[in-house]
């Protein structure tokens, strides 16, 4: 009885022996299979190419080609399992089927019925590698299409990347660059990949690179630590720019590869030079400000002592005959409290403590002043030639300070002349400065300006000294020859003035500073002889009463003495609390009030508060260090007539108090009798 296998398989026999394959053919038929028979390995190549063959039997011992060889033909080219039929076992033989993948080994003479199992365990081993060559088919499918998308997926990162992004081989030549790179060095991918590294560093920067590339050839490490955001120089279309670079190393098919990615440094560098620009600035401000609070603590003192001393000088000339010898001491000290007068003013002006006292002024007289000045201390070595194209060019300034600003040009273009010969050129003329005209300072309003001109012939001011000449406290002298503050202050002095200046120089060529001041209108000849005659000494008082109030005891015995010899009553006090005693015990027997602002206990203002309750129409004047207008603004709302700045001259004082005292006479009194 012939038994059925559970499937219909198509088997290859394959025997040189045509009996034996007959014989064995037409028992395996019996069994239902299908069996193709072939007598050599061409033969059964023929037919497995034209056939399903589902497993092959081969003779080991044929004549050509052996069993191994066909089998290991059909297994390489068809994918088709195998068994083995031999008339004897040998360990090598087994060895080598058993590397080949045959999946039986069947032992001469063969009986069909016997056989059958191994057929069948063979053909079952073979559907499932068949199904195992399916599953991991699939899965590689399945990795390959992960590893694609990945591929697309790390593509399109790196291409959306922010920062630039280069892969190298170890050779230096680029593999990958994104579209940052494209955007950064300002060229293709399509065109870069395949260059050397080297096409985007400065030459002077390869030899570094080099030995990069070398130590990361070698050992897959570098000189840089790999990961560290370092600066490199990176070059784009010839030029160089600063870059952010962080490097990384990967080997990828035992090749080592180097990653760099990279930002452009130039905006972070513009943007830290604007930075650093704006620190020296608060730098400069902080400067400023420390200056403004030193002058406002020591203006006080400063000036009471600069006012004794040109009060008491004043006094002693008045009390000496003219022709006698110590006169023209008396007379260089006024001058020199006269300088240190100045010298407080500008510095007040400076910190913007106090704002200068503007008015209409003449230019030439100025310059013609200086240069009367400048002979006397200038060696004669150094000619100084003036000019003055128009005598009526005016300017809306403080006279005293413009004429701080030409001594101050004039000494720094003597000082400049390193003690040789030369020459100092002033002059001025009048200047329309419009928003495109370059010849005006940076900024400056459009307008009319009156240009004043100092050149010299000295040794110049270089490019790094150029940007700090206005700096306070920088100096080009040696230690101890000056203070640094000259430019500084000129400049502050400019600026209040709501000018500007410029400055042209060449190291070895000599220097010219531009001052611009807005310019006044000009002075019609008629009126000048008002302006001399302003200047004229004030008319003498006759016995109007004056009550002086001041902390410091020699500037109160110094005033009541200049009012007395100018034919006023004077009533001298250390303290508000004693003036105010004397007003309410008297209070008609005063006809003005001059108190400092800054005393100790009762200050001006509050001083000024209590005389307006007891004697209102009292006209009160208060006098300060610095005025500000803070100072003004209080000043005001207590009733003071008017607020000024000390030092003065008894001339001075005079002119301010005489209009008041001629107004208040013509006015009824009254009194606050409950105050008093």
């Amino acid at each position: 009885m012939t038994k059925t296998p559970c499937h219909k398989a198509q088997l290859l026999l394959v025997e040189d022996d045509r009996l034996i394959l007959h014989t064995l053919a037409v028992g395996l038929r019996s069994y239902g299979y299908t069996v193709l028979e072939a007598d050599c390995a061409e033969a059964a190549m023929a037919i497995a190419r034209v056939n399903r063959i589902d497993l092959a039997m081969l003779d080991i011992r044929m004549p050509g080609l052996s069993g191994l060889d066909v089998a290991a033909l059909l297994k390489d080219t068809f994918n088709i399992p195998c068994m083995l039929l031999s008339a004897y076992a040998d360990d090598a033989i087994v060895e080598r089927a058993a590397a080949e993948g045959a999946l039986g080994y069947l032992v001469k003479p063969i009986d069909v019925p016997n056989i059958v199992p191994a057929i069948e365990a063979a053909l079952a081993r073979s559907r499932e590698l068949l199904e195992l060559r399916k599953v991991q088919a699939m899965q590689n499918s399945t990795l390959n299409r992960i590893r694609t998308e990945s591929a697309a997926c790390l593509a399109s990162v790196v291409d959306s990347a922010m920062d630039a992004i280069l892969t190298v081989d170890d050779t230096g030549r680029i593999m990958v660059f994104n579209r940052a790179a494209e955007s950064l060095f300002r060229c293709k991918a399509v065109d870069t990949i395949g260059q050397h590294f080297e096409n985007f560093i400065p030459q002077r920067f390869r030899t570094a690179h080099h030995a990069h590339v070398r130590g990361f050839s070698n050992d897959g490490t570098s000189a840089r630590k790999m990961g560290q955001r370092t600066e490199v120089i990176g070059l784009r279309g010839g030029e160089e720019f600063p870059i952010e670079a962080t490097i990384a190393t990967a080997v990828v098919a035992g090749r080592k590869q180097l990653t760099v990615m990279m930002r452009d440094l130039s905006e972070r560098k513009a943007a830290e030079e604007i930075r650093q620009q704006l620190e020296a600035k608060l730098i400069e401000a902080k400067k400023l400000e420390a200056i403004g609070t030193l002058a406002g603590g020591i203006a006080h003192d400063f000036n009471n002592i600069t006012a004794a001393i040109m009060g008491n000088a004043a006094l002693a000339c008045q009390d000496i005959d003219p022709g006698h010898p110590a006169r023209v001491c008396l007379e260089e000290i006024e001058k020199a409290g006269s300088r240190a007068k100045r010298l407080i003013e500008q510095v007040l002006t400076f910190s913007r403590r106090q704002s200068p006292e503007m008015a209409d002024t003449l230019l030439c007289p100025l310059i013609d002043e200086v240069v009367k000045m400048l002979g006397a201390t200038i060696p004669a070595s150094i000619e100084i030639i003036p000019r003055c194209n128009s005598q009526a060019l005016n300017v809306r300034g403080n006279a005293t300070q413009i004429v701080q600003i030409l001594l101050n040009l004039c000494t720094n273009a003597w000082h400049a002349m390193d003690g040789r010969a030369g020459r100092i050129e002033i002059d001025c003329d009048e200047i329309t400065c419009q928003e495109d005209t370059t010849s005006c300072p940076p900024g400056l309003p459009p307008g009319r300006y009156a240009r004043l001109r100092v050149s010299d012939n000295g040794r110049g001011i270089d490019a790094a000294t150029m940007t700090r000449i206005f700096e306070p406290f920088f100096t080009t002298k040696d230690r101890g020859q000056g203070t640094g503050m000259g430019l500084a202050i000129l400049d502050g002095i400019v600026k209040s003035h709501g000018g500007g200046v410029t400055v042209d120089s060449l190291p070895g060529t000599g220097t010219t500073f531009h001052v611009y001041l807005p310019a006044a209108a000009h002075v019609p000849e008629a009126e000048r002889p008002r302006k001399e005659q302003a200047a004229q000494a004030p008319d003498r008082g006759n016995g109007q009463h004056l009550l002086y109030v001041d902390d410091d005891e020699a500037i109160v015995f110094m005033v009541v003495r200049m009012f007395r010899s100018y034919g006023y009553r004077v009533s001298g006090y250390e303290s508000g609390p004693d003036a105010l005693a004397a007003v309410r015990a008297q209070p008609a027997d005063f006809d003005m009030a001059i108190t400092d602002f800054n005393m100790p206990g009762m200050s001006g203002l509050d001083l000024a508060r209590e005389l307006a309750r007891i004697k209102p129409d009292l006209p009160v004047v208060i006098a300060s260090g610095y005025v500000t207008d803070e100072l003004q603004e209080k000043s005001k709302a207590a009733g003071v007539r008017l607020v000024i700045c000390k030092p003065n001259t008894i001339d001075e004082l005079c002119k301010l108090i005489q209009p008041m005292l001629a107004a208040a006479a013509q006015r009824p009194v009254a009194y606050n009798l409950t105050a008093c």
